[in-house]
């Protein structure tokens, strides 16, 4: 059987291992970008580095997709598949992507995250009315810009509404983040966690922190966290890393289609809203009775396909 050359390291080693290659690649995969970017879009290395230090991202919208979607590879997938290659020696064996949900599980999956909006949206709403104490107000205000400037910059790839830019934010914003982070975040991350203090239900609170505070956007925490807890509870129940890709997949693409469907006109309801109010708040009620009923069909349906 082949092995990898970390496989009887402590788990912390393993983290240790995995960070390292986060940082890694990260760095390597940037400068590569960097350096395809020139002759792809006309422009210097020096006038990369100005682009990125004076932040006004759409001037060059293709460009910055381009180096997202990169972003996404190079801090989590890259390191999620050579982690796993250096632990066991076969990388999708040891992330669990060589198991596969069955189908009416995923059908399942696909309703749980539809029904889950509302109670997100109300998560959300909850998240941003928080606020930190009087003395922390200088921190408060420099994470609200924070939030501001990364929802400006979503709402400038959502706001696309060409086919093609569809396209590109299909694989920028749902297919590369949901099998880059699920592979790091449930595939290794947990994965170590779980080895380490020989409780699952540790390591998916854990990792769903990490993976909240990763995304540094700290008025969306809370729902981040909720959202990592069920794809960790997925994965634990299923024994695929498909399982949360799927779940995570759904729920991003949910986000970009309503955008686009309605920056072209063609519905005109807001979806984000649905739940986050007191004239919606039946729709959260509504949302967590569903979801306790979903969740109930994957794990029966889960459990009797391991017994």
């Amino acid at each position: 059987m082949k092995q990898g050359v970390f496989q009887y390291s402590h788990p912390f080693e393993k983290l240790l291992v995995t960070l390292l290659l986060m940082g890694s690649s990260y760095l390597i995969i940037f400068f590569i970008t960097a350096l395809l970017a020139i002759p792809l879009f006309g422009i210097t290395f020096s006038g990369i580095i100005e682009f990125f230090r004076e932040g006004d991202y759409s001037e060059q919208i293709w460009m910055t997709s381009f180096f997202q979607i990169t972003y996404s590879a190079g801090l989590f997938l890259i390191p999620a598949l050579l982690t796993g290659f250096l632990i066991q020696g076969k990388s999708l064996e040891y992330l669990s992507a060589k198991k596969y949900p069955a189908f009416f599980t995923l059908v399942l999956i696909i309703l749980l995250m539809i029904v889950a909006i509302p109670l997100i949206n109300f998560l959300v709403e909850f998240n941003v009315s928080l606020s930190l104490p009087e003395r922390l107000s200088g921190l408060e205000e420099r994470i609200r810009k924070a939030e501001t400037d990364a929802e400006e910059m979503m709402d400038m790839f959502l706001s696309e509404t060409s086919f093609y830019g569809l396209l590109i934010n299909l694989l920028m914003i749902s297919i590369i983040p949901a099998i880059g982070e699920e592979f790091f975040f449930r595939g290794v991350v947990q994965r170590l966690l779980t080895e380490w203090f020989r409780n699952y239900h540790g390591a998916i609170l854990i990792t769903a922190v990490l993976f909240s505070f990763m995304h540094f956007q700290f008025l969306g925490f809370l729902p981040r966290i909720f959202l990592g807890v069920l794809f960790g509870y997925l994965f634990v129940w299923t024994g695929s890393i498909w399982a949360p890709v799927m779940a995570h997949f759904v729920n991003n693409t949910l986000a970009v289609v309503f955008f686009y469907l309605y920056n072209k006109g063609l519905i005109k309801c807001g979806l984000d809203s649905v739940g986050s109010n007191q004239e919606t708040i039946i729709y959260t009620l509504v949302s967590v009775f569903l979801m306790l009923i979903l969740l109930a069909g994957i794990y029966i349906k889960e459990m009797r396909k391991v017994s």
